[in-house]
């Protein structure tokens, strides 16, 4: 039997389901009314118990219909805020459209998921011919790089706070903007206010358009292999992965007891070795950052550090979590003299993410 419910986009199905309590609704209408608030703030306005909400709060961010952010205070304490997601805004003024469009005075639309240093086009359309002017408030990573269709003096673009008057639109009711992003700072709420006003200077119109900067997140994992001086490094793809290009897998050891930095000999493929192993090297690493081995000669135990430097789409450098483990010297073979020279045994395993070969320390 035809499943009609799979037409409807997963993103909607989920908010759905996200709307299905009457106290998430309370909740919904609530920040769509007042924007960002508190958790007590909610709370006490709802009159909801703090573990019922708590419980509604994390299924409605679950469903992408809100999300929180972090504040300082005058005093530096952080306090946690709930917004409307865009996808909830949408979402609630369709299913409320009819109640609505007679205090609707413009309609936001606009990419809401970029990178740092990624262009955001933003389209207002104007529906109300009382508006006589919009405000535009940005915060602090977010600037203006071009107005489309509007004139506007280089300077005035510069400001965390532009006016754009109705009457100088070079196209009839619809502002094009495009916008730049920059990386965020630790607490802020990445978002561009457009206010509404109209030749009375009265505000008639105020919608929050939120924006998530993306950051490409790669986390390293070092392991032991089944033999004891084999060393399996495995790279993962988070969440909130996109396109991505490796650069440099980063490699470092510090003596246990003397805190010394260790050498870290690293060995690369010749280019007969690379292009005669490429069906088994991860497709992530080329001929310059593909490492076939490294070697790290100490009589102690050392602690190895690794990281991943890699770039997204646009350029912007990142650098992994730095992954570190403890390893012991090993002797290469007790039936002959001893040797500096420590018998190193490559291996991919394939069912990870994308894993380099192994690593031992000699004695």
């Amino acid at each position: 039997m035809n499943s009609y419910r799979e037409n409807l986009p997963l993103e909607i199905r989920k908010a759905l389901k996200g709307l299905n309590n009457n106290n998430r609704q309370e909740i919904l209408m609530f920040l769509l009314k007042e924007d960002e608030k508190s958790f007590i703030e909610i709370s006490k306005a709802l009159e909801i118990q703090k573990n019922n909400l708590s419980h509604h709060i994390k299924t409605l961010m679950r469903y992408g219909l809100i999300y929180n952010f972090y504040k300082k205070n005058d005093f530096n304490e952080k306090y946690s805020y709930y917004v409307l997601s865009n996808l909830g805004k949408k979402i609630l003024k369709l299913l409320l459209n009819g109640n609505l469009n007679q205090n609707t005075s413009f309609i936001l639309n606009g990419t809401s998921n970029v990178l740092p240093n990624e262009i955001i086009p933003l389209c207002i359309n104007v529906i109300n011919e009382n508006v006589f002017k919009l405000i535009l408030t940005f915060s602090d990573s977010v600037s203006l790089k071009n107005a489309l269709n509007y004139n506007i003096k280089r300077k005035d673009s510069l400001q965390k706070i532009i006016t754009f008057y109705t009457k100088d639109f070079e196209f009839k009711n619809n502002l094009g903007l495009l916008l730049l992003s920059e990386q965020p700072h630790e607490d802020e709420r990445v978002c561009i206010k457009v206010e509404a006003f109209n030749d009375l200077d009265e505000k008639i119109q105020m919608e929050i358009f939120d924006i998530n900067i993306l950051k490409p997140d790669i986390e390293i994992n070092l392991d032991y292999d089944t033999q004891a001086h084999s060393l399996q490094i495995e790279l993962n793809k988070l969440d909130n992965i996109v396109g991505v290009s490796f650069e440099k897998l980063e490699i470092s050891a510090m003596d246990v007891n003397s805190h010394k930095e260790v050498k870290v000999d690293i060995r690369k493929f010749k280019t007969e070795e690379y292009l005669s192993n490429l069906d088994i090297i991860p497709k992530i690493f080329n001929e310059k950052n593909a490492i076939k081995e490294f070697i790290i000669k100490s009589h102690e135990e050392v602690i190895l550090k690794m990281w991943v430097n890699y770039r997204d789409k646009i350029g912007n450098e990142y650098n992994s979590n730095v992954a570190s483990i403890q390893l012991k010297p090993y002797v290469v073979n007790m039936k002959e003299p001893a040797t500096d020279e420590p018998i190193v045994i490559p291996k991919i395993n394939l069912s990870g993410s994308w894993v380099q070969p192994l690593a031992t320390v000699a004695n």
